[in-house]
């Protein structure tokens, strides 16, 4: 379920036009439609704390427990490609994490995103874009925890 509603809050952050239902499966029943929703809502309201490449993965490990989601953001002069790559290979050292997804979140390949799951305890989505105006390369990096209930 978590990944389920961690796909639906990149689509709509990524601000495509497809809307919750037609992003969900259609077997779904109509309580853990509503359940789904609720969380989407709540990740989209969240504040992300300002953090780093080189430290967004201890941020989000020392917020455990303290709440259910939480976020990190960060911009980087490092050109789109190469920060996605930095953030996937962070992941990869972490080694108790797998990619579940990534890819393109928008047509014009300005938006990327990633679903990584650790520890079957957390999901986290990933969301990578180019920023850059003019003569400055500028990549914009959120990334949204969210820890299961047991």
């Amino acid at each position: 379920m978590l990944t389920a509603c961690a796909l639906w809050w990149a689509k709509q952050s990524a601000q495509t036009k497809a809307s919750s239902q037609q992003l969900l499966d259609d077997s779904l029943d109509e309580q853990t439609r509503e359940t789904l929703t609720s969380w989407a809502e709540q990740m989209q309201s969240i504040e992300a704390e300002a953090s780093s490449s080189q430290n967004f993965l201890q941020e989000l490990n020392e917020a455990h427990g303290k709440h259910h989601m939480h976020a990190c953001t960060w911009t980087s002069s490092q050109a789109f490609i190469s920060q996605a790559r930095t953030v996937l290979q962070a992941y990869q050292e972490q080694k108790s994490s797998r990619l579940i997804t990534a890819g393109y979140l928008d047509l014009s390949g300005n938006v990327w995103g990633a679903l990584i799951q650790g520890d079957d305890a957390w999901v986290d989505v990933v969301m990578v874009s180019d920023a850059s105006h003019e003569q400055t390369v500028l990549t914009s990096v959120r990334v949204l925890r969210l820890w299961g209930t047991s």
